[in-house]
């Protein structure tokens, strides 16, 4: 293998090392908000704070997640979430919501879709417990429209609150602080409340990484523009925005994407708050394998009536293109150095392959730590590069479905 310095091979080197500076910065991890959850900033602050003053001063003064002009009351919030035979997740869920830490007024609204089992049994001996539950149910005969939709527009209805919060019943907080800190941001300037949801550590590291990277792609959103669509199980919303938007009127016959529509439809310039809260947080339960993929069916067919969908394909087929063109590029120029015995190139594609691991492991790792996600860093190209492949099996899956897999007949 020899040097030579000519001006094809000085070419070459010079626009891998260009490729491997830049294609990395394509990502939606390198985008996000670099914003510090508030339980960090808590963790670096003094020690002899007292409670009131650690809650109070929590979360950093930001257009993203900060309730700004906020108002001295707070809200009255109702919680929402509707379940079908889910006796075993009442029973150890139920305490947990219903023993919140919230100064303001609230509520928590349960509407039981039929169930089989004995859901109506725990509901009855918590509602004998605890005065501020209140349940409901919806027929079995409901056949026409999405019967998750319904119960949620029964319930919204029903509320007393001002403001919905929204979350499933496979979902747990991570505190009893989880109501009041969303209900912090619930301000005269925010019509939107979103909140990080977690897998639990069983979840598949794929999973966990796809729901993560999801998110930076709307933290993004939320940042620079109108929020697109949700991610998890964790939303809040005014009751009167709802109403006026006629609820799921335009999408009831579609069986999901009830909390992607919400945002889709009530999203509006900078009303929106993200909060960056581990108090804020749920964690969810690992999903069953057929329940993953049919989320993401859902999602799929959800797609097709929700706005602004064009520029975020858009900016997630950039981020992919960039990607493979970071590793195939030096990777192709490393064969064809290495058979044409060109060490300037051999040695600048090697470079390039090193640039571009250590900045997308720096970038990942940093996302990571913000949202306190622990995958393993080794699996992080592998995760990165599987999302393109594991799109494009998912779009052929949607395209073989049948459509009432995903609308009532």
């Amino acid at each position: 293998m020899t040097i030579t310095f000519d001006y094809f091979s000085i070419a070459i080197s010079v626009f891998l090392l260009l490729v491997a500076l830049i294609s990395p910065w394509f990502s939606s991890m390198a985008r996000r908000p670099r914003i510090k959850m508030a339980d960090d900033i808590q963790n670096a602050s003094e020690n002899d704070v007292d409670e009131s003053t650690c809650n109070s001063d929590s979360t950093e003064t930001t257009e993203v997640h900060t309730p700004t002009g906020a108002t001295s009351a707070l809200p009255f919030v109702s919680i929402v979430l509707a379940v079908h035979d889910n006796a075993c997740e009442l029973e150890e869920r139920l305490p947990q919501l219903l023993e919140q830490q919230y100064r303001g007024k609230w509520e928590v609204i349960i509407v039981d879709e039929s169930s089989t089992d004995d859901t109506q049994d725990v509901l009855t001996r918590a509602k004998a417990k605890y005065p501020r539950l209140y349940t409901t149910f919806i027929p079995e005969s409901s056949h026409y429209i999405s019967r998750r939709k319904l119960s949620l527009t029964m319930a919204v209805k029903a509320s007393k609150g001002d403001w919905i919060l929204i979350t499933d019943i496979d979902c747990k907080p991570t505190g009893n602080r989880w109501l009041a800190t969303m209900a912090e941001h619930a301000t005269d300037d925010k019509d939107l409340v979103m909140g990080y949801t977690s897998y639990d550590a069983d979840t598949p590291a794929y999973w966990r990484y796809d729901r993560l990277n999801t998110l930076c792609y709307q933290l993004h959103r939320i940042k620079n523009g109108i929020a697109y669509r949700n991610i998890g199980c964790n939303l809040m919303f005014r009751k009167s925005d709802f109403i006026q938007q006629k609820g799921f009127l335009h999408n009831l016959v579609h069986l999901r994407g009830e909390y992607d529509f919400i945002v889709n439809e009530m999203a509006t310039p900078d009303r929106t708050a993200f909060v960056y809260d581990f108090q804020a947080q749920l964690c969810q339960r690992c999903p069953a394998d057929k329940t993953w993929l049919y989320d993401h069916l859902y999602y799929l067919e959800s797609r097709t009536l929700m706005k602004r969908g064009l520029r975020h394909r858009l900016l997630c087929n950039t981020d992919q293109w960039m990607l493979h063109l970071g590793w195939l590029l030096p990777m192709a120029a490393l064969a064809y150095a290495i058979s044409a015995s060109n060490l300037v190139v051999t040695v600048a594609a090697t470079v390039a392959l090193l640039l571009t691991l250590v900045t997308r492991l720096t970038i990942f790792l940093s996302t990571c730590r913000q949202f306190d996600e622990h995958i393993s860093w080794w699996k992080a190209p592998w995760l990165e590069v599987r999302t393109v492949w594991q799109n494009a099996w998912l779009m052929w899956r949607h395209r073989r479905a049948d459509r009432f897999d995903f609308i009532r007949k």
